[in-house]
């Protein structure tokens, strides 16, 4: 039937209002954990992406994987906790039964996730252009066009977050904002070139590759880049990733960089990324330099690039790369970043050599609260990789999972200003420690601190547990020739470690040398201080003790490394001991500073004196949540078939109790990225029980756990103790435990 208007008018796009505490805008990691925050904080939140899927750089669209702090050599027990890491644990419980990670599963599990929070309200397909401002510096609403509805969306809270990775809603309402590189003489900073310009990070395309049954010509169509003229090609030939079947995907050098704008010229860094492409899979397939290609066919190619920088809003804070070579502390810290301060080639793949800037950091880093608002927009949060930070500080914070954890950050602080009616300034000023203990309930890492609340009753309970892992490995399985330095890193609780042993097998009166070395703090994991250099005769098979008597100072672990030794070998077995790793190192390596090193499966079999008790029960109530120089956890000891592994605590009085929160070890040395299983360490399988007047109540049980952080709220009880009953893990024999918290009325 035909329609007509009597109004040209009547057919405007219709108009709505939606109200909400706080918008989030930007649906990548740092807006889609910054949503999730905001709203289980208690705030009314309205999460508004132009996308039809959610996550940003890491969705089904273009396919980047999360990196973070653990994502390099140094990065050890590094892995970001919190609501991102609450995807990717949920994404490896998703493929351990499927065998294979799926963008996909990504696609129902960001969706789930959101959909469980009940104050969240999801707007999708929205372009925000507009942000309105009812007086200087504060803004009352922004607005976005939802072309497939034709509707206009006006968005009107009292806080709002950008997340849009080029600061768009700062942008729009005259933030302070950033864009290109900053001379070194501004800041200092070691790697900024001599004079300021507007060079960014460039954004790179992915594509995918399968592999036919039979041979699958290719020709480059018209308009193809020609790879094989490249003036780099010569570096970035090396590099040519293939995974386990022989596949291609990402290669990190195919970017559009230089003299461009990232945001202006978009419609041509995606016509030219594509045209890369094209061209770069006329060189795989038709230049001879790889294998096995004449069957693989070009099968995917990502709507749209990923991009790595454009431009950075400004807080009161600029991090810069001084902050995270010194890993300058923070007062008002609110998450960390780890990742290698990584800035690529200034005109991407037309550089003519590999001059990417890939300065590590010597551990992670604090990000603080003032990075993550604006200094002249009084309402407004950032988070992702449109953070307040110079172009080399963006180098490390732009990565998926530090853009998660400051989207936790800033979403949480939103909340907390929301209910409080405070600007984002005062709450620094006057409430950042209500909010970084607030963020620590909510499996957020902050360097360092240590959650002790005055409601939590596990604190001053008494702990006791079924049995207390050894920091020992006393039997092995293999042999492991010393032809490269083989060691471990162990953690040390004690003021001193006298010794170490190691089972050896090698000719009578070999000697053999260990280096020794420790870290100048707890988050570190380099070989830092050489602390000792000893040695032992062997006399045949058998434990080798040596005599190390090293004091390991505040980072509390040492390396001992076993140098190469010709005929000698340890006694090795793959296992899983949290905090303690086997090391190999090179033979022709020098140790030191920027020693790389490898933590292969197989650990060396070792005694410590004095004992360390670094697995006490006492660990599960101290506060710390994660390793951080010990391991800071509860380990059982071997735990058999039908076993129950318990940890209790005893009330000095009865008290009432309706929560218990609860940490698990989901293995925070492995990087969760691509992971098809559940970590064998963490808890699947147990129940809490309370002891009330009448005996011992069950209050909560959970048979397939995949979660670290799992909190249980109950109709109050008055109790006397409260127990942890251990029955099963993903695979390991031992229970562990990082926090058990106990929460009354």
């Amino acid at each position: 039937m035909e329609q007509q208007s009597d109004t040209l008018a009547a057919r405007a796009f219709q108009h709505k209002i939606v109200a909400a505490d706080v918008v989030v805008v930007g649906a990548g990691p740092a807006g889609f954990c910054a949503a999730i925050a905001a709203a289980r904080a208690g705030a009314r939140t309205v999460l508004v992406t132009e996308r039809s899927v959610i996550g940003g750089n890491h969705s089904s669209e273009v396919r980047v994987g999360i990196s973070g702090a653990g994502h390099r050599t140094w990065g050890r027990f590094g892995q970001e906790t919190g609501i991102i890491d609450e995807f990717m644990l949920t994404m490896m419980h998703r493929s351990h039964y499927s065998g294979a990670w799926r963008w996909a599963n990504a696609d129902q599990v960001y969706f789930a996730m959101l959909e469980a929070e009940p104050n969240l309200s999801l707007v999708l397909n929205t372009v925000i252009h507009q942000a309105h401002c009812d007086r200087p510096g504060h803004i009352a609403a922004v607005t976005g066009v939802q072309l497939r509805s034709e509707h206009t969306l006006e968005f009107r809270a009292p806080y709002f977050i950008d997340c849009t990775g080029d600061g768009t809603v700062g942008y729009l309402a005259g933030a302070d904002y950033r864009l290109g590189r900053e001379a070194k003489a501004e800041f200092d900073e070691p790697s900024a070139p001599d004079a300021p310009d507007r060079i960014t990070m460039g954004a790179t395309l992915v594509f995918s590759s399968a592999q036919r049954a039979q041979p699958v010509p290719y020709t480059a169509p018209p308009g193809a880049i020609d790879v094989f003229a490249l003036p780099g090609l010569p570096y970035f030939g090396k590099c040519f990733p293939r995974d386990s079947q022989g596949q291609f995907s990402m290669l990190w050098w195919a970017e559009i960089a230089g003299l461009i704008d990232p945001i202006s010229d978009d419609a041509e860094v995606m016509r030219e990324s594509r045209m890369l492409i094209y061209g770069i899979w006329d060189y795989i397939k038709n230049s001879g330099k790889f294998d096995n290609v004449a069957n693989l066919e070009l099968d995917w190619i990502a709507p749209l690039p990923g991009k790595r920088e454009s431009r950075r809003l400004v807080g009161p804070c600029l991090i810069n790369e001084n902050h995270l070579l010194r890993q300058e502390h923070f007062a008002d810290a609110v998450s960390y970043c780890g990742y290698m301060i990584d800035v690529h080639p200034i005109f991407g793949y037309k550089n003519p050599d590999w001059t990417s800037t890939a300065n590590y950091h010597p551990g992670p880093a604090d990000v603080p609260l003032r990075s993550l608002f604006s200094r002249n927009i009084d309402n407004l949060f950032f988070a992702g990789r449109n953070a307040s930070a110079t172009h080399m500080g963006i180098g490390s914070l732009r990565v998926a999972g530090t853009c998660g954890v400051t989207g936790q950050a800033a979403g949480h602080a939103a909340a907390q200003c929301a209910a409080t009616g405070k600007t984002p300034a005062a709450l620094v000023d006057t409430d950042i420690t209500v909010l970084q203990d607030a963020l620590l309930r909510q499996d957020q890492t902050i360097l360092g601190r240590r959650l002790l609340e005055a409601g939590d009753l596990s604190r001053t309970a008494r702990v006791s547990a079924s049995s207390e892992r050894e920091l020992a490995l006393r039997t092995g399985t293999a042999w492991q020739a010393l032809d490269a330095y083989y060691g471990v890193l162990l953690p040390v609780a004690s003021a001193t470690l006298d010794a170490v042993s190691f089972y050896l097998d090698g000719p009578a009166d070999s000697v053999v040398q260990a280096e020794v070395f420790g870290c100048e703090r707890p988050e570190n994991y380099r070989l830092q201080q050489r602390l000792a250099c000893v040695e032992a005769t062997l006399t045949g098979g058998g434990w080798v003790t040596f005599p190390c008597a090293v004091t390991p100072g505040s980072g509390q672990k040492v390396f001992v490394l076993l140098r190469p030794t010709e005929g000698v070998r340890v006694h090795t077995q793959e296992t899983r001991l949290s905090g303690v790793l086997g090391i190999r190192v090179n033979a022709d390596a020098e140790l030191g500073f920027a020693t790389p090193y490898r933590w292969p499966a197989q650990v060396p079999c070792f005694t410590v004196d004095p004992p360390q008790p670094v697995y006490a029960v006492s660990c599960v109530n101290d506060g710390y949540l994660r390793p951080y120089g010990l391991p800071h956890m509860w380990s059982s000891d071997v735990m058999s078939e039908g076993d129950t592994a318990w940890i209790a605590y005893d009330l000095a009085a009865p008290q009432p109790v309706n929560r218990i929160e609860l940490v698990f070890n989901p293995d925070v040395n492995m990087d969760h990225m691509w992971v098809n299983h559940v970590a064998p360490q963490l808890v699947r399988e147990y129940t809490v029980e309370v002891c009330t007047a009448n005996g011992w109540k069950t209050v909560a049980r959970d048979t397939e756990n995949f979660l670290r952080l799992r909190c249980h709220e109950f109709p109050s009880e008055t109790v006397s103790a409260i127990r942890l009953n251990i029955q099963r893990t993903w695979g390991d024999a031992y229970a562990e435990v990082y926090d058990f918290r106990v929460y009354g009325d």
